[in-house]
């Protein structure tokens, strides 16, 4: 089984991953619950992110019980001082979520699916690998069938690519 444990921005440059990834079933997605925080926010702030977000909730919504997603909470990671609580990121919360899966399941392939350059940054400098989501998708799913589950542009797809 692989672990892979997706940032924000992820989701939101391509929500239809959801769809490619509950397709993989040797992977387990691992969704930390800063995640599902910050898409709030973003759906509160951002008008021209709803159609995404709708769909990435509808979708996480619909889940069962068996499905190969989890949302974690709950990853205790030792040796944070309150000095780096103070000035811990969304970005933290993912290395720590995805530290805390590759500690629990030692020798377990876990991977963060990040758009972002800094958390993949980050993710290298604590010895995980990264991967953006297309380019992981693209090893296991073949291109035409990627391409087929995107959602048909609109007006919203002018907009600039960095978030964070």
């Amino acid at each position: 089984t692989l672990f892979r444990s997706v940032d924000t921005s992820s989701l939101l440059e391509a929500p239809t991953a959801l769809l490619a990834l509950d397709m993989l079933k040797n992977v387990t997605v691992v969704i930390p619950m800063i995640v599902i925080r910050e898409l709030d926010n973003v759906k509160r702030k951002k008008i021209e992110r709803r159609r995404e977000i709708s769909f990435i909730n509808r979708f996480l919504a619909t889940l069962s019980p068996t499905s190969n997603f989890h949302f974690q909470q709950n990853y205790q990671v030792s040796s944070t001082t309150a000095l780096e609580q103070h000035f811990e990121c969304p970005d933290d919360h993912i290395i720590k979520c995805a530290r805390y899966f590759k500690n629990e399941n030692p020798g377990t392939n876990v991977i963060i699916l990040a758009e972002d350059y800094n958390l993949q940054l980050k993710a290298t400098s604590s010895a995980i690998s990264s991967s953006k989501i297309e380019a992981f998708i693209l090893k296991y799913i073949p291109e035409d069938v990627w391409q087929s589950l995107q959602i048909p542009s609109s007006s919203t797809s002018n907009r600039t690519s960095a978030y964070y």
